[in-house]
């Protein structure tokens, strides 16, 4: 079913500012930097979060459930009919807990393992995009998965 949007500027703020908090709250403490990456398409989702040391050490971290939460309530905030919602979201807390985002709503997300096709059907089903706003990897991704959908 796909989702409408009824974003506002408010939602979206609430919910970057919570994957940002739960993060800060939740994760081992001594970092003075981290990157969280979250990638999601249809409901393959995967996870990374890495923080850096006094010391200039990076290392990668479980990322809290709540922060995961607050990743999915973001990208569904953001869904824009006929656009889509972003694959790839990274946020950057620096030492001074300033916070930056970047949303990737057109490139492959890079999934550590392959996606089903069925996930690519039901992430038009939920995030529909119009043919303007489908990348083409995307499009030929829905191909396959329709030919895959039609001999199953």
């Amino acid at each position: 079913m796909a989702r409408i949007s009824t974003v506002s500027a408010e939602d979206v703020a609430r919910s970057s500012d919570a994957v940002a908090r739960s993060f800060v709250e939740e994760s081992p403490a001594g970092w003075v930097s981290a990157e969280l990456v979250y990638l999601e398409l249809g409901k393959t989702g995967e996870m990374r979060a890495f923080t850096t040391g006094p010391d200039g050490r990076t290392v990668r971290v479980k990322m809290p459930m709540s922060t995961v939460d607050a990743f999915d309530s973001l990208r569904a905030a953001m869904f824009r009919p006929g656009e889509g919602a972003w694959f790839t979201a990274t946020c950057r807390i620096s030492a001074e807990r300033r916070v930056s985002f970047n949303f990737d709503f057109d490139s492959e997300p890079a999934f550590s393992s392959e996606i089903s096709l069925g996930h690519v059907l039901e992430e038009m089903q939920t995030y529909p995009r119009d043919d303007a706003h489908t990348p083409v990897w995307l499009a030929d991704r829905l191909v396959a998965a329709r030919e895959w959908e039609q001999r199953v």
